[in-house]
């Protein structure tokens, strides 16, 4: 009985610990391209390894991935949107961030979340993200190192941006339109080195980072710090870096 019991245990640590790894043979929000022919959730993730300019789909609704390498581009041009608590990771073990792209979006990246689901979150541990356009509705990102690079935001904004400790990686966003950023929030973890970067077509947008500050938007290590002094704001043009000293 009791060898019974250890080789079912066994075989149950096995089975448990075998990826679901994303074959790059189509769109990755479809079951069948998967190796175990299921979904991969924020609880039980799936794995993209090294496919080369594969179809990423346009949905994903409560996945979770971790992306380890490769190329992923949205199917047909139509963007990826971020749905009811999935969770995308990058971890890549490349550092030359400008010499490669993790996902390649050329629609929208979109973040929503129904009210009774946790937020969907984009978490770039190491990697390059670059999107036309972005959709912060309701979600999170967060950036240790790496790219994030949106050429346009776009839609209503109601999301948190996390840098995070020791960490050198860059946000930047193009344009910002005409959007409200009342609904951002940005949060420097104290041994941060991140830096956000935010422009527009006409002006300057240094004004709007000194709302965020002065309105409580930003904080540092959990704490809404309001003080411009407080943080390093750099001037370039029409954009505005934001980082800790």
């Amino acid at each position: 009985m009791k060898k019974l019991v250890l080789l079912f245990t066994l075989a149950s640590i096995g089975t448990a610990s075998a990826e679901n790894i994303y074959d790059g043979t189509g769109p990755l929000s479809d079951a069948v391209n998967w190796s175990d022919a299921t979904l991969p959730t924020p609880y039980a993730v799936g794995v993209v390894k090294t496919v080369n300019g594969a179809a990423s789909g346009n949905v994903w609704d409560h996945l979770g991935v971790l992306q380890t390498g490769g190329t992923l581009v949205d199917y047909e041009d139509r963007g990826l949107f971020l749905l009811n608590a999935t969770v995308y990771t990058i971890n890549d073990s490349r550092t030359n961030y400008n010499a490669y792209t993790n996902m390649d979006i050329s629609g929208t990246l979109k973040f929503w979340s129904d009210k009774s689901k946790p937020i969907s979150k984009l978490r770039i541990l190491s990697g390059t993200v670059k999107a036309s356009k972005m959709a912060l509705v309701k979600g999170y990102i967060g950036i240790k190192n790496g790219i994030l690079h949106v050429d346009e935001l776009t839609g209503s904004v109601a999301a948190t941006i996390t840098f995070k400790n020791d960490g050198k990686g860059t946000i930047t966003i193009e344009d910002k339109g005409e959007v409200n950023l009342a609904q951002l929030f940005l949060s420097f973890e104290k041994k941060s080195q991140c830096s956000f970067t935010i422009g527009q077509q006409e002006g300057s947008t240094f004004s709007d980072i000194q709302w965020l500050i002065k309105n409580g938007r930003v904080s540092i290590g959990g704490e809404k710090v309001t003080s411009l002094e407080s943080f390093k704001i750099t001037r370039r043009g029409t954009k505005t870096t934001l980082a800790l000293p």
